[in-house]
């Protein structure tokens, strides 16, 4: 299964077996179970954008405690997910992620130490709104910190492509960036909404 998956970063010959591979819920468990295999994807940015392309492929993974651990620790699977253009495919990849503590949170220090990326932008918003155009075009990962301007109730409500991913979530007074208290992640496609009069701060960070 590892040596199927590797063929994902070139080898023409076995693309019709990964495609095979993407698409089958049973095969993308397989896969995302077993560390050899996702070490394969992991080491090849073209083979993991392939999986991130893929709704059953993501789902999989976001399904498996090995395959997540691997791909938040890893720049190159970071890096291949920023590049997915239809990110509809990733939404309960970013669900799961923005549920669990521990991912958001390796999710930040994989940014914060990454070369492959460049901080390009770090903010805060007191309309939650304002945020959204940083998300709307590029390989893109955010690092949030969801807060509120005056009260604990004003609260970050996050969607992708729409669908809500998330709602409720405050916790810091007025933060200026996202990289410090970050307790949310955002991708191309994510847009904010608040509840009463929330604050958000994010950190941008492009691919290279």
């Amino acid at each position: 299964m590892a040596k199927i998956m590797a063929g994902a970063s070139g080898a023409a010959a076995g693309f019709e077996n990964v495609t095979a591979v993407l698409n089958s819920e049973v095969a993308m468990t397989a896969v995302a179970n077993s560390e050899v295999a996702m070490t394969a994807v992991l080491n090849s940015e073209v083979a993991m954008t392939a999986v991130a392309n893929s709704e059953v492929a993501m789902t999989a993974v976001a399904n498996s405690e090995v395959a997540m651990t691997a791909v938040l620790n890893s720049e190159v699977a970071l890096a291949g997910i920023s590049k997915v253009t239809n990110s509809s495919t990733l939404f309960n990849w970013l669900k799961k992620v923005n549920e669990t503590t521990a991912y958001i949170t390796a999710i930040a220090n994989t940014m914060q130490k990454s070369t492959l990326f460049t901080n390009s932008y770090n903010g805060g918003h007191d309309s939650v709104s304002g945020a959204n155009n940083y998300f709307s075009s590029g390989n893109v990962i955010g690092l949030c910190c969801c807060g509120y301007y005056s009260s604990s109730s004003d609260k970050v409500n996050m969607a992708l492509n729409n669908t809500t991913v998330f709602t409720g979530k405050t916790g810091y007074s007025r933060p200026s960036t996202g990289s410090t208290n970050t307790n949310a992640i955002a991708i191309r496609g994510c847009t904010f909404t608040e509840t009463n009069d929330a604050y958000l701060g994010i950190s941008v960070y492009t691919l290279k």
